[in-house]
């Protein structure tokens, strides 16, 4: 799927949404044209703890971990312009983030995240210039190897954690302004 920089993103309302102090896992493959404090995600709102998103900042590979009241930024060197596969996770007490399977930073922080619309593509009035494949969500904080044994596939009901997927985007539509989850939870169509 791909982004401009102008104010389009992609709703996927608040059916994939983990709520409260819930483990959960958020991936995505990204290619990043632009470091403009856009958001590869937003699961959450304004807040202390409310927020689980991730983000650019405006410093050529700088991300930042987006929580409200614990917020932290890390580089990854390389990210301009080439892709990458991204995952945050937050186990109910520290919220990692890993890139191509690796740890590449983690902030102990305790959530609370509302029922709000899961956004991709922005983060408050940022929009991201890139692109965007394969979202999946899930209601369990993935352990590092699933993420690195599983990044590169497509999920099946072979993956370790299938019943635990709550939404899942290849982004496969080939056009159009409608894009489907194929997860078992049949959630509304972002």
């Amino acid at each position: 799927l791909n982004f401009n920089g102008s104010p389009q993103w992609l709703n996927l309302k608040k059916d994939p949404t983990i709520l409260g102090d819930k483990p959960r896992t958020i991936e995505l493959w990204a290619k990043i044209d632009k470091f403009n404090n856009a958001g590869l995600f937003r699961a959450g709102t304004g807040g202390t703890g409310k927020d689980f998103s991730l983000r650019t900042t405006t410093k050529i590979d700088e991300f930042r971990i987006q929580l409200w009241g614990g917020d932290l930024n890390f580089s990854f060197p390389g990210a301009l312009g080439n892709w990458h596969h991204y995952a945050m996770v937050y186990d109910g007490t520290k919220t990692m983030v890993y890139i191509d399977g690796n740890l590449v930073a983690s902030k102990n922080f305790n959530l609370n995240t509302p029922a709000v619309d899961f956004q991709v593509g922005r983060w408050q009035g940022a929009f991201l210039f890139g692109q965007l494949d394969e979202i999946r969500v899930w209601d369990k904080a993935l352990s590092s190897s699933t993420i690195k044994g599983w990044m590169g596939k497509s999920v099946d009901n072979l993956h370790p954690d299938f019943t635990n997927l709550t939404g899942y985007y290849p982004l496969d539509e080939n056009g159009g302004k409608t894009v489907k989850d194929i997860s078992a939870r049949g959630n509304v169509d972002g």
